[in-house]
Parts: structure tokens; C-alpha cells; sequence
């Protein structure tokens, strides 16, 4: 959508590194999970202004689009933990019959992926407890966005329901022609399971999320 002011490269097949790539790629590769930043991993745009674009940093429209936090955290559970006919759904299936909880199976092991979230958030390491691509997906945006002084590095950010409008104002800044029809998103048509927290789950992801919900609520531009 943001083409050809961003460029896109190989993340899977052979994903390239910074010294091997021209600038215009770096974006991409940042973006990129399975590039290693060490202290940095979820601390890309400091690793960007630190060690990619140095005093130029400034210089560059940086944006991003937040996603309201606790519909991300959902999203986030059915598409990493609750997963029907999975392996884990299924033993946790038995294990609660085992225990004659007949209760909603959902709702608990929405609070098991809350207990998973807590523990990568205690952990050191970027790879344990539950791998890179669980805490890639869970991390906070704020930790991602921010300097050491918690100074949010980006200086345009929308809201992801505004994403057409969003890129249309972003491609207008840079001189480029608005989005066709064929090239603006459309909203996911594919079945989703419902499911609704309730008020102490909330009050979980409104902790583990808490900055995310101020980026999303007081940063985002108007459209």
C-alpha cells in the first residue's frame, strides 16, 4: 500500500541482513521477526534511529498504525493459543473433563494465554518461555516505539480502522498518486470466532497493554 516508497524484500527463503542491503530496504528488513536486533528485538524504531539512520532520523516521516489493544489481544489468542482441533485445545478439552470442569472452555484458556503473556513480559530473553513468533505477536507497541526517556519516536500514527484514509494521507505527504480501488484494504471476510473477556480478564490485558491503549486512544491522528 505504501509502494514504492516502501520496499518490500525476502523474509522467508533467505531473508538478507543490513550490511548486505541498500537503505531503501531497511524498512523491511526491521520489520522482519526473524532478524535478530539482540537488546533491540522489540525496540526496532530505537534500533533504527541507534544504528541504521543515525542524525537522519529526523529527517523521515515515520509512522504506524495502532490496532485497539484488547481486540489485538483476542486476535492474538485465537490465532497463536486457542486454536479448534489443536493439540492444546484438545488436551485442555480433557484435562478439564478429567477435573469435571464443564465450565467455558474458552474464557479459561483465554486466561492461560493471559499467564503466557505475563511470563515472556518477566523474561530476559527474547526466546523463552514461548518462542520468538509468541512474543513477537504479544509484545507491547509502546516498547517498540519508543526511545529510553519512553519518547515515542514515530511522529504519524493512525488508527488501524482508519488504514485506507491513513495511507491515502501518508502517500499524499509523499507525493505519490492516492490508492486505486484494487490496492485499498478490505475488511477480513474470513469467519472469526466470537468471544467477549470479561470485566478481570479485561482489567488483565488493560495492565499487560497499558500504554498501547494511550497510543491508541490520545496519539492518532484524524482522518
Amino acid at each position: 500500500m505504501l509502494s514504492p516508497a516502501y520496499v518490500e524484500v525476502d523474509r522467508k527463503r533467505q531473508p538478507a541482513c543490513f550490511i548486505q542491503s541498500d537503505p531503501n530496504q531497511y524498512n523491511d528488513i526491521l520489520n522482519n521477526h526473524r532478524v535478530f536486533l539482540g537488546a533491540y528485538q522489540f525496540r526496532r524504531c530505537l534500533f533504527a534511529k541507534t544504528y541504521l539512520y543515525g542524525d537522519a532520523f529526523d529527517a523521515y516521516l515515520r509512522l504506524g498504525f495502532v490496532r485497539e489493544p484488547l481486540d489485538r489481544c483476542i486476535s492474538q489468542f485465537f490465532y497463536l493459543w486457542h486454536i479448534p482441533n489443536s493439540r492444546r485445545v484438545k488436551r485442555l478439552r480433557l484435562k478439564c473433563a478429567a477435573k469435571l470442569r464443564f465450565g467455558n472452555l474458552t474464557e479459561y484458556n483465554f486466561d492461560l494465554f493471559l499467564d503466557a503473556v505475563e511470563s515472556c513480559r518477566s523474561s530476559d530473553s527474547n526466546v523463552h518461555p514461548r518462542g520468538l513468533h509468541f512474543q513477537t505477536h504479544t509484545a507491547k507497541m509502546w516498547d517498540d516505539i519508543v526511545d529510553d526517556e519512553q519518547t515515542v519516536l514515530l511522529n504519524w500514527m493512525f488508527r488501524l480502522e482508519d488504514l485506507n484514509a491513513g495511507v491515502d494521507q501518508v502517500r499524499e505527504e509523499l507525493r505519490l498518486p492516492a490508492l486505486s480501488t484494487e490496492d485499498r484494504a478490505r475488511k477480513n471476510a474470513a469467519s472469526k470466532m466470537e468471544f467477549t473477556p470479561n470485566a478481570q480478564q479485561r482489567a488483565r490485558v488493560k495492565a499487560l497493554f497499558a500504554e498501547d491503549f494511550d497510543l491508541y486512544e490520545g496519539y492518532c491522528r484524524s482522518v
